[in-house]
């Protein structure tokens, strides 16, 4: 598909989450055509107020300010109407949007978060779609609008004056010229100006995420250094951008002043010579201002176009599901009775860098299998690969004899479960974290798995217990609390398979033995599989692997 039909074919989908409103959409249409209505009487009033003073007709004047009284009045209403429907479909469209790309987002591959930085999913979910949604209701349908206003006041001043009217449209001509010559660079400009503001949006991200570590390790000035930097190169950008565009608006104003003094020149002298009355040369100037001022917005649809299309182009990475971007699961669906897991001639590798190699694995039900190695050697991607947030390059891995490929997501879910290094849990009470995972949940349930973790009795002496809102990051818990936490939330979703990436690398000896012992108790209907560098601890594996030079052996 040429650049042309993407970019139309795009815009097209976007306007697709306006359909819903499309009441509103109507509705403001018509406020804001009614106060362009009124705004095309006004130079007639206001030349016939000036008539009226100069012939010193009072009864006539009375009359005529009774109208536009009138005429202002519908103008304030139909510009608070207008205001109120734009705010209400504006923030519905962006709600409706943010929320379907939040979705996408968090159903794209692993491979797209590694390489993206996190400020850019964030100034394209927020700002890119609220800047979109704003150009619309803002800019875009007054515009459209005013297309109508332009066409009555072309035929107004054809009727006033033809000399005067094709001196105010011969310019438009040159205008139109101006910006098919500037679209180009101005989209390029757009362009860079974003992916600045993206790296400025992902350094704050960073710097609040690692914060501990920046403090810690006296990071703070090099940090600030940094941002420093890369805030320089985004004003620079910004402010070049501002110049371009000043610089271009200039020209039009100056194209625009000259048209105007034309016009003023000849009216002025066709007054004179009695060919154009004041009363008719007075409503001539205010709409050859209104059609230029008409005009102006109409091209600038032009600019609006752009941008709208360079953010929607950014979105398209996230909103385009056939992508290569997003996951791709099958329709199967998987039976629970069994827990085994093979992993055949499976290779996976990224950018030439090969990770691994032709693994082969056939993982138990009632079995506890311990993967070590060196830091970086490909155990934690192993998991990965049997969870399916990458795809191996090469080779089979089977869920209960089933070709992981063929699965539904959900069955994959239900299926295996992980304890993570990374601990997340949500910013909710310690009762809702687990009933997000399992909403059958009881308390006595969720009571006994962390009793088992060894968790209940702190949670028990805090003021709220089992109410109690963990923070964001967790900072009111410490991290082998978290540890624990998530080891508990894992056993509430209560899959066949459970898979330990460093269960304890934030626990004490005696804790470690408690998860240890857990986990024993565990495999008698579970499948385990436990990555750690923790050589005591994965003592109660019955079978041990080691991943070197990336291959998978048994110990």
């Amino acid at each position: 598909m040429n650049r042309p039909k993407k970019t139309k074919k795009i815009f097209v989908d976007f306007l697709k989450y306006f359909i819903p409103y499309k009441f509103h959409c109507l509705a403001l249409f018509i406020v804001i055509l009614l106060g362009l209505t009124a705004s095309v009487l006004q130079p007639v009033l206001w030349s016939k107020v000036i008539t009226a003073l100069v012939k010193q007709k009072l009864h006539d004047l009375i009359a005529i300010l009774v109208m536009m009284v009138s005429v202002y009045l519908v103008m304030v209403t139909t510009k608070f109407s207008q205001s109120i429907v734009t705010s209400y479909l504006n923030k519905q469209v962006i709600y409706d949007m943010q929320n379907l790309y939040f979705h996408k987002m968090l159903s794209m591959n692993m491979s797209y978060f590694d390489k993206t930085q996190n400020g850019i999913f964030i100034a394209r979910i927020v700002t890119d779609i609220t800047q979109s949604v704003d150009i619309i209701t803002n800019q875009i349908v007054p515009a459209l609008i005013n297309l109508c206003k332009l066409t009555i006041i072309l035929v107004i001043m054809m009727r006033i004056n033809l000399l005067l009217t094709a001196i105010t449209v011969f310019l438009m001509p040159i205008t139109l010229w101006l910006y098919s010559i500037n679209i180009k660079k101005m989209r390029e400009k757009q362009v860079e100006l974003k992916q600045s503001n993206d790296s400025v949006v992902s350094m704050i991200q960073q710097a609040v995420a690692g914060i501990k570590n920046i403090k810690g390790l006296g990071l703070k000035e090099i940090e600030t250094e940094l941002f420093l930097e890369q805030n320089k190169i985004k004003t620079k950008k910004a402010y070049g951008f501002a110049l371009f565009v000043i610089g271009f608006q200039t020209l039009l104003s100056v194209i625009g002043m000259l048209g105007e003094i034309s016009v003023y020149v000849v009216g002025a002298y066709l007054t004179v010579i009695a060919a154009l009355s004041i009363e008719k040369f007075i409503q001539f100037v205010s709409y050859s201002q209104q059609f230029g001022n008409s005009s102006l917005s109409l091209i600038n649809l032009v600019s609006d176009y752009q941008r709208i299309i360079v953010n929607l182009l950014r979105l398209q990475d996230i909103g385009d599901n056939g992508n290569a971007y997003h996951e791709q699961f099958g329709v199967q669906e998987i039976l629970y009775e069994g827990g085994d897991i093979e992993l055949k001639n499976v290779s996976y590798g990224y950018s030439d860098k090969l990770i691994l190699k032709d693994i082969n694995l056939e993982i138990v039900k009632g079995q506890i299998t311990a993967i070590v190695g060196e830091s970086g050697s490909g155990k934690s991607t192993l998991i990965n690969l049997m969870m399916r947030l990458y795809k191996e390059n090469n080779g089979t891995i089977k869920l209960n004899g089933i070709d992981i490929k063929n699965l539904t997501e959900k069955s994959i879910r239900d299926y295996i479960s992980v304890v993570s290094q990374q601990h997340f849990l949500f910013n909710a009470s310690i009762w809702d974290n687990f009933r997000y995972i399992n909403p059958d949940i009881t308390l006595e349930e969720i009571k006994d798995i962390c009793e088992q973790c060894e968790m209940d009795e702190i949670i028990e002496k805090l003021p709220e217990q089992y109410e109690t809102i963990i923070y964001e990051n967790g900072t009111n818990f410490s991290m082998g609390q978290l540890q624990r936490l998530s080891i508990a939330r894992v056993l509430a979703k209560n899959t066949p398979v459970i898979l330990f990436d460093e269960p304890t690398s934030a626990l004490d000896r005696k804790a470690a033995n408690k998860i240890r012992k857990l986990i024993e108790k565990l495999k008698r209907d579970k499948t385990i599989v436990i990555i750690s560098h923790d050589f005591e601890f994965i003592q109660c594996a019955d079978i041990i692997y080691k991943i070197e030079k990336h291959n998978l052996i048994q110990v």
